[in-house]
């Protein structure tokens, strides 16, 4: 099995463009791509970390940061029994990468439905 990363088959944009470029009213999530090292130290994080962990080469938009915080820390409020409480970052990480998902999926439809309309009436 091979996965490979979507934008190589796309315009060279990011991910937060490419939803918006084909209708997709979803707002990418930020990660701290540098901080943690292994599984473990993404275990070990049962806080949000703060804005400057999440900078890189790319500016990273404090609204976006906040909301992502906001989720974090009323998910891990949570009571023991709920269904939806996170239990450290691993929790943060998971849904961050299914966020990204059924935008995409959907993006990528409206993409090829306009490639099949150019095929089919030239």
């Amino acid at each position: 099995m091979s996965l490979k990363d979507l934008m190589l088959f796309t315009c060279p944009m990011s991910l937060d463009k490419y939803l918006k470029t084909w209708g997709s009213e979803a707002e990418k999530m930020v990660y701290p791509y540098t901080k943690f090292q292994s599984i473990e130290d993404i275990r070990a994080c049962v806080q949000f970390p703060p804005i400057e962990d999440f900078l890189t080469d790319k500016s990273i938009d404090p609204r976006i940061y906040e909301k992502c915080k906001s989720m974090f820390v009323q998910k891990m409020a949570l009571p023991e029994e709920h269904p939806e409480k996170w239990r450290n970052f691993e929790d943060y990480l998971k849904f961050y990468n299914l966020s990204d998902v059924g935008p995409t999926s959907l993006a990528l439809m409206r993409q090829f439905d306009i490639f099949k309309v150019c095929v089919i009436n030239p």
